[in-house]
């Protein structure tokens, strides 16, 4: 099994234990690194490890000649048949009261086993077993079974829409400064966050971008201040959220133009 190293990596986890079952070694890192997820922002102007989409995985699994495919399964009817056809098979489940990434081990008569993907110092279990009315309690539908397959994918929609979702929240960002007078609350935090702290874990281990790196941890910084003081609003440098995002921008571009060369 492989464990969970950064925040939001149960999926990246996940993934990387359906790979050790074909006898391949990667950590959650070494994916979210390999998917390039540091130059991805999807139309949710999510970046990092929020980037979950399958061509965003299949992007880290190019280099084995595989692929990451979710089978979308419609109501509880089907889903038995298709888990059974597709097991082991990576699935969005309620585990301790939060949505979390889990393997679909077996499911024999009532018996569900579920591989729980934790950091390794977690004290929480690593396997859960669960009847199907227990299961059935914890998922929603449409439900979607990701899987490994074989093949590598050709072209990748998240790269070639990233510029203008970078645009695009570069717009929300001075719509935000606007609306708090250029300070920062509590509530702007969501439209924050892909800055301060899901790009930071991305960019973890990345020499060239280490200057962005601690850039956005200094803000960040700002913000834990701001929250731990509880004040309603707090001074926040909008100037050198903006300067730093005009580099990240510039970056990513610049790198896309040399990494579509080699797809």
């Amino acid at each position: 099994m492989v464990y969970m190293s950064f925040n939001n990596s149960c999926s990246h986890a996940a993934i990387c234990t359906l790979l050790e079952a074909r006898g391949i070694k990667m950590e959650a890192v070494d994916l979210l690194h390999s998917m390039h997820a540091h130059l991805l922002m999807d139309d949710g102007f999510h970046t990092g490890a929020m980037v979950q989409s399958d061509d965003a995985y299949s992007l880290g699994l190019r280099a084995f000649d595989l692929c990451f495919v979710s089978h979308e399964v419609m109501n509880k009817e089907q889903l038995k048949d298709k888990a059974l056809e597709l097991m082991p098979c990576v699935l969005p489940m309620v585990l301790e009261g939060r949505k979390h990434a889990v393997i679909l081990e077996s499911w024999d008569e009532d018996e569900l086993k579920i591989l729980n993907m934790k950091r390794k110092d977690d004290a929480s279990p690593e396997e859960y077993r669960f009847t199907e009315a227990e299961f059935l309690e914890r998922i929603s539908f449409p439900l979607p079974l990701g899987v490994i397959q074989e093949g590598a994918l050709e072209s990748f929609k998240v790269i070639e829409e990233t510029e203008g979702n970078l645009h695009a929240y570069g717009e929300r960002l001075q719509e935000l400064q606007k609306e708090l007078e250029g300070k920062v609350t509590p509530e702007a935090l969501k439209d924050l966050r892909p800055l301060l702290l899901d790009l930071p874990d991305a960019l973890e281990g990345l020499e060239k971008w280490h200057d962005l790196k601690e850039g956005f941890l200094t803000l960040q910084d700002q913000v834990v201040a701001m929250l731990k003081e509880k004040k309603e609003k707090a001074p926040f440098s909008w100037k050198e959220l903006f300067d730093l995002y005009a580099v990240y921008c510039e970056r990513v571009l610049e790198e896309h133009r040399q990494f579509l060369v080699t797809l």
